[in-house]
């Protein structure tokens, strides 16, 4: 028993893995999902750097104990105005496809899956709430590329 409780001590214990790797990866997801839409390699390129970005700033406010609804709006504003300067250059970017691989970092995917999850096993409460944070999340979402998007038509 105790040597059980010794290893759980040390999974809690262990390190995260380091910021650098945490960038890289979330910029290479965002990259592939821009490629899965349809988007050029170009957009792939676009896609790496604004998502390695947003996680950056996703991990920064989340330091700050900044509530998530803010965070991924502030993410998703910072996704849209990147993408937007990147379609404004010379070379031919989709800023729909850069958007859409951008945020992907920020879906709530893991509280859908409990979500659902829950729900399945029998805890409705537990799977409700669930899924209402992964509601609000994709409204936070949503809500910062949608006003972004609509500043730039105005201006």
């Amino acid at each position: 028993m105790n040597e059980a409780l010794n290893l759980l001590e040390e999974i809690d214990n262990a390190g995260d893995y380091k910021s650098i790797l945490k960038l890289f990866f979330g910029g290479i997801a965002g990259a592939f999902f821009c490629l899965m839409f349809g988007g050029s390699m170009l957009d792939f390129i676009a896609t790496f750097f604004i998502s390695s970005i947003v996680v950056l700033i996703s991990a920064h406010l989340g330091k700050r104990n900044v509530t998530f609804f803010l965070s991924n709006v502030i993410g998703s504003i910072a996704a849209t105005i990147l993408a937007i300067i990147f379609s404004m250059t010379s070379l031919s970017f989709s800023i729909d496809k850069i958007i859409i691989g951008s945020i992907m970092p920020l879906v709530p995917g893991v509280a859908i899956t409990n979500a659902i999850r829950d729900s399945i096993s029998g805890d409705f409460l537990s799977g409700l709430s669930r899924s209402l944070e992964a509601i609000i999340i994709a409204l936070a979402i949503a809500f910062g590329v949608g006003v972004t998007l609509k500043f730039q038509l105005i201006f």
